[in-house]
């Protein structure tokens, strides 16, 4: 009996360790984690939703996940605005018992360089579209003097009024 005993305390003291390693482990991501479970109540989440959420709901466990966010996850994969413009992309995976665990994700700086290679595209096509303008003006306003000065040199090649010396 003891030596079950020992051992019975031996697996609740290797599950507690592992569990306690997992909730550090969760705790000490860059990403927010929310596990739920089957009917959409809250099992465990870190403190870093409240950091992306300040404003927003509380994630506590037992309460089910707020409404918004339900929303937000029609998909598998979300991109969400939050206060301050943060940008969050989420992600929702099934465990085995049915429920989901959601990551959420700071994506802030993708976007903002994504809004600074969409403004220096547009940029460029602008610039592009005055350089192409600007050569067909250009092309334009060049073409008819030179004709000009084609037809007369032409004239004085041939020499339809006479030799090239002559005064006339």
């Amino acid at each position: 009996r003891d030596n079950i005993r020992a051992m019975v305390e031996g697996e609740i003291a290797a599950r507690r360790s592992a569990q306690a390693a997992l909730v550090g482990a969760i705790e000490g991501c860059e990403e927010g984690v929310v596990l739920l479970d089957a009917d959409g109540r809250i099992l465990t989440a870190n403190s870093q939703l409240t950091r992306f959420f300040p404003e927003g709901p509380s994630f506590v466990a037992g309460e089910g996940l707020p409404i918004a966010l339900l929303e937000a996850f029609t998909e598998s994969r979300h991109e969400l605005e939050v206060a301050g413009g943060r940008w969050l992309r989420l992600s929702r995976s099934a465990t085995n018992d049915g429920g989901y665990v959601i990551i959420a994700s700071d994506i802030t700086a993708l976007k903002e360089r994504e809004a600074a290679l969409k403004q220096a595209k547009d940029d460029a096509e602008t610039a592009n579209n005055a350089k192409s303008q600007f050569l067909a003006n250009m092309s334009h306003e060049l073409r008819t003097p030179l004709n000009a000065v084609i037809g007369f040199s032409e004239i004085i090649a041939s020499e339809m009024m006479g030799p090239v010396g002559l005064p006339k």
